[in-house]
């Protein structure tokens, strides 16, 4: 899976659809194969989401497949994109003025699980809107059991190639791991012209079980700062950062 950061100077008026506005930039420039996969239902093959930091925004761009990272690394990394045009944004033109670019592979998250000494404690924050849906309802807080119910399906979907999971290892997943504080905010996420009830904010968790349950825990969270969490992540929605307490 590969990271790729493109940041440029902000105007100072923020929007906070930039993710949609520069998804619909990035289905412009892909080949028409990759577009369709785009288009189908079920988990999007990349994430994207968009962060103001000081004077910059800065557009992330997370790549889960070998076959998405091969073509959008060819357009975003290209040394001809200088710059880029969101005409639906409230600042138009954004002039690159760095790129980062940094990869997840397999073999990581293989020496993550084998790990002898997992972390057991841990923060999870939702940096941009995050949301969940269960039986046709918004949920718009952390709820643990969809949280990591997303998780293992995205991470399914990369690696095994199918989205199916192991719903008693869910479940033992949701007995051993505790929410200890949080800070959240409630707020509401545009697409189009829908308004998705959402949240920011940080949780707390403490793990117990088994170290290889807390291994593949680890896993699952390391995952998550590329494949997001919830809905509509390719849109702008469920990036997560993952800060280990030990």
């Amino acid at each position: 899976m590969e990271k790729i950061k493109l940041i440029c100077p902000s105007n100072g008026k923020k929007d906070y659809k930039l993710g949609v506005f520069f998804h619909a930039w990035l289905m412009d420039h892909i080949d028409e194969q990759q577009s369709t996969i785009m288009h189908e239902n079920g988990t999007k093959p990349l994430t994207i989401n968009v962060k103001y930091e000081n004077s910059k925004v800065i557009f992330e761009v997370n790549l889960l497949t070998s076959a998405l990272s091969s073509t959008v690394h060819n357009i975003l990394l290209n040394e001809s994109l200088t710059s880029f045009a969101l005409n639906s944004a409230s600042q138009k033109h954004y002039s690159i003025k760095q790129k980062q670019s940094q990869y997840l592979v397999e073999r990581d998250l293989t020496k993550e699980f084998y790990n002898e000494k997992p972390q057991r404690k841990m923060f999870i924050n939702f940096s941009t809107s995050t949301s969940f849906k269960s039986e046709g309802l918004y949920i718009f807080y952390p709820d643990l059991h969809l949280l990591f119910q997303s998780l293992m399906r995205k991470y399914n979907f990369v690696y095994e190639g199918y989205e199916n999971i192991d719903k008693e290892l869910l479940e033992d997943i949701c007995a051993n791991v505790h929410v200890r504080g949080y800070n959240l905010r409630s707020n509401h996420y545009s697409i189009h012209k829908a308004r998705i009830p959402s949240f920011t904010g940080s949780i707390y968790l403490i793990c117990s079980g088994t170290s290889i349950l807390v291994s593949y825990i680890n896993v699952l969270l390391k995952f998550a700062e590329y494949g997001g969490v919830g809905i509509k992540t390719a849109l702008g929605m469920g990036a997560v950062r993952i800060d280990w307490k030990g």
